[in-house]
């Protein structure tokens, strides 16, 4: 054997599993983070570099499941757009955003993550580099497309469907059952929940600040339906914590 090889076979393990944890939990620097990575690189390094025994480890290690991992990884555009279509249970031609002109490739690529085309050969850099002014807006201007989405051939919302001919609901209820569908309920009391500030606001907005604390859900027109529900469900995606692992 090269002795340039063999010392740098470990090296090589090291940089691996750092990839992978920076990919599923959250990146570098983090205390205590290059101790907990050698374990995994010496796992891959003893198996000649088989993945599965070190993911394995790493993905049912305490450390994977701290709060750190959980709420220090930003969502792609891909698995932000994926999420909140399946949390509102949206059936899509997956072309197509809402009602709007712009295809959902389009959106994608103004988040900057160009589907198939990364801008080299290690992929896209990731992590808080999703977030800037212009791609947050333009994760917003998803939103309110997905959000204001009517038609049947395009883009359509079960979550809507089932709240609809509900008759008149207190706007705070509502506001609950939005937030538990998007997975932010604050009775979960998670690190990916809404504050109780975030929910009051919320509430606010449904309820003109107190002024009209029901919601009229009798029927798909009513401008509570149209304007408060749907709004409710934009700005709750809108929140840091609808962005974020």
């Amino acid at each position: 054997r090269f002795p340039a090889i063999e010392l740098a076979a470990p090296a090589a393990a090291m940089f691996v599993a750092r990839k992978f944890w920076e990919w599923y939990a959250y990146p570098a620097p983090s205390p205590g983070l290059k101790a907990l990575l050698a374990g995994f690189a010496a796992s891959l390094y003893a198996n000649d570099y088989e993945l599965e025994p070190m993911l394995r480890e790493m993905w049912t290690h305490d450390e994977f499941f701290s709060a750190a991992a959980k709420t220090r990884s930003v969502k792609s555009p891909v698995e932000f757009v994926i999420q909140a279509f399946k949390a509102l249970r949206v059936k899509t031609n997956a072309k197509y955003v809402g009602d709007a002109n712009a295809e959902l490739g389009e959106h994608l690529a103004q988040m900057g993550m160009d589907l198939f085309e990364p801008p080299n050969v290690a992929g896209w850099p990731g992590g808080t580099r999703w977030i800037t002014s212009s791609t947050l807006l333009e994760r917003l201007e998803f939103v309110k497309d997905l959000t204001s989405s009517d038609s049947q051939n395009r883009i359509r919302g079960r979550f809507l469907e089932r709240i609809q001919f509900t008759g008149v609901r207190p706007a705070e209820d509502v506001v609950d059952e939005v937030i538990a569908q998007l997975g932010l309920d604050i009775d979960a009391a998670g690190p990916l929940a809404l504050t109780a500030l975030e929910r009051d606001a919320l509430i606010a907005y449904a309820t003109d600040n107190g002024a009209n604390p029901n919601l009229d859900l009798s029927s798909d027109t009513t401008d509570d339906f149209l304007t408060k529900v749907r709004g409710v469900i934009g700005l709750a995606l809108q929140a840091a914590e609808s962005h974020v692992h």
